[in-house]
């Protein structure tokens, strides 16, 4: 049999569950059947839970409208207990579900089409059927699970016939491999002009829309860091039309509700978890920017994390770490199990500054993570000096009169850089590989050098925006080696990165983004992505 298919706040929403019971009394007693492989087909041949019961890979998912916004004429039927033409007259069914208030709406459907709130204890004739729709008007979070069952019993006794188990969808977020749709980048007249034209080629060559935040009203103009003011994610169905959600920040900043102020076209979901925490996102110092997103990201799907994991950031030496509100919130939808990374020594404390993630031609795992090493820029500038290099200009952006010897020849930065990659970094990636079942092997580190007080002293290219098979990073102001008389020199970081990025399937782009390393931040800082739903793919 087919499912009715309803619109929720422009978004299409497959029939869930039927219901198929035998005569009171008589006869085979009432099955539950539901839309258990979310292929939006009702087929009591494959879609009965048995006595499995619900789990991520077989199970019907309710959608989430979390404003109760869907209008009368846009309700569809989820839900159906199939009419028993042959049940006695007086064969009644009555059913219940018990979830916590304010979690799921139910409602049954006249037989004049219109529809009318549906109580949990409420009969119904064997004979007449009842068609339904469920949907839930919150996420699952630390109080509540998520789960819905649905129970029939005789309306005269306390038997038990059958019953059902559904899940609410989940707040899936996304990771940076995945399809972008849209691009986001604030912009910041005449201070910011080159980025967002080298933005707007990139995007449109990746097949993605570039969308300019004015630089005007009602944000100030130098609330330029977009990706620190809201996550985006999908209340995941199992379905390539799971709708677009977005998680704006705790920083108590008009620009965290730019997803709702300013994407109502996109119809994006707004769901406001967590509160201000002043001392962890007024962005004054010490652990003051912890709560902010730039310190909340997603893992691709990994070996026994089909939708990934949550990396957020944690500050060991204050116990300092993103809104615990928001962690718990994350951690409730049972599909991306939060993971701490030391952030501790950052002076921004934000996790995108040391991780990220580029997709990889590679079946068995098809990502890798990208790290920033001090060791690799280290080395380099090293063998560029033994090959008569030494007077190479660098950082020409930022520092009058940087060389390479002039680098090298700072043994405290130097040596603060090697101890930060020796008790720092790599036992940080070492626990992220274990915590993520990465092969250290997958691990591709680039160059990048830190200050004492924990700032990219290089731009730090690791903090890159990636969009479908794209990769935007800062211009690393690498050490400019002459190739011919006359002709500029290359840039020694530039032909590293892309050498250590060659056997990706990736275009590498190398961007003006000097007013954010300025102020402690680089590409991924200044924008974000709405990307497409995560294809969970389960083992076998």
């Amino acid at each position: 049999m087919g499912c009715s298919v309803g619109r929720l706040r422009g978004w299409w929403w497959v029939g869930l569950v039927f219901l198929t019971a035998g005569t009171a009394g008589r006869g085979q007693p009432p099955v539950w059947v539901s839309d258990a492989d979310r292929d939006g087909v009702l087929d009591a041949s494959k879609d009965s839970l048995g006595d499995g019961g619900w789990t991520w890979r077989h199970g019907a998912i309710v959608p989430v409208d979390l404003d109760g916004g869907m209008s009368d004429g846009q309700r569809k039927a989820l839900a159906r207990l199939l009419p028993i033409p042959t049940a006695d007259a007086a064969a009644r069914w009555k059913v219940e579900f018990d979830v916590p208030p304010d979690t799921i709406r139910v409602f049954a459907q006249n037989a004049d089409q219109t529809w009318e709130t549906f109580a949990s204890g409420t009969t119904c004739s064997a004979r007449d059927g009842l068609t339904l729709a469920l949907t839930a008007t919150r996420f699952a979070d630390p109080q509540w699970d998520g789960r819905v069952r649905l129970t029939a019993w005789h309306d005269d006794s306390s038997t038990l016939l059958a019953s059902v188990e559904l899940r609410v969808a989940p707040f899936v977020m996304a990771s940076s491999p995945q399809p972008a749709e849209s691009v986001f980048v604030r912009a910041y007249l005449g201070r910011n002009d080159a980025l967002v034209a080298d933005l707007m080629e990139i995007v449109e060559r990746a097949g993605a829309e570039l969308h300019v935040i004015p630089g005007d009203a009602p944000y100030p103009a130098h609330h330029i860091w977009l990706q620190d003011a809201v996550e985006f994610g999908h209340a995941w169905t199992g379905r390539p039309d799971a709708p677009p959600f977005a998680l704006p920040s705790n920083r108590n900043r008009d620009l965290d509700r730019f997803a709702e102020t300013r994407l109502e076209d996109a119809r994006v979901g707004v769901l406001t978890v967590g509160s201000y925490r002043p001392g962890y996102a007024a962005g004054t110092g010490g652990d003051s920017w912890i709560d902010w997103y730039g310190n909340l990201e997603a893992s691709p799907p990994t070996l026994g994390h089909p939708f990934g994991r949550v990396i957020y950031g944690r500050n060991p030496a204050t116990g300092a770490q993103l809104n615990p509100e928001v962690v718990a919130f994350l951690a409730a939808q049972d599909v991306q199990a939060p993971v701490a990374f030391d952030v501790g020594w950052l002076q921004i404390k934000h996790v995108d500054e040391v991780v990220s993630f580029l997709p990889a031609d590679d079946e068995a795992w098809p990502y890798r993570l990208v790290v920033p090493d001090p060791r690799v820029a280290i080395d380099l500038l090293t063998h560029l000096a033994e090959q008569g290099h030494a007077d190479a200009p660098m950082l020409s952006t930022y520092e009058e009169g940087a060389t390479v010897a002039s680098l090298l020849a700072e043994p405290e930065n130097i040596a603060f850089n090697r101890e930060l990659r020796a008790t720092r970094l790599e036992p940080a990636y070492a626990a992220l590989c274990e915590q993520l079942s990465i092969d250290p092997r997958h691990v591709i580190r680039l160059p990048v050098l830190f200050n004492p007080d924990g700032s990219a002293r290089t731009p730090n290219v690791v903090n890159a925006l990636v969009v479908n098979g794209h990769v935007v990073m800062a211009d690393p102001d690498g050490p400019k080696i002459p190739q011919a008389p006359g002709a500029p020199g290359r840039d020694a970081f530039q032909d590293k990165i892309r050498e250590l990025l060659a056997d990706l399937p990736v275009e590498v782009h190398f961007v003006d983004d000097r007013l954010y390393h300025r102020w402690s931040g680089n590409v991924h800082c200044a924008t974000n992505a709405l990307r497409k739903p995560l294809d969970v793919r389960f083992p076998d």
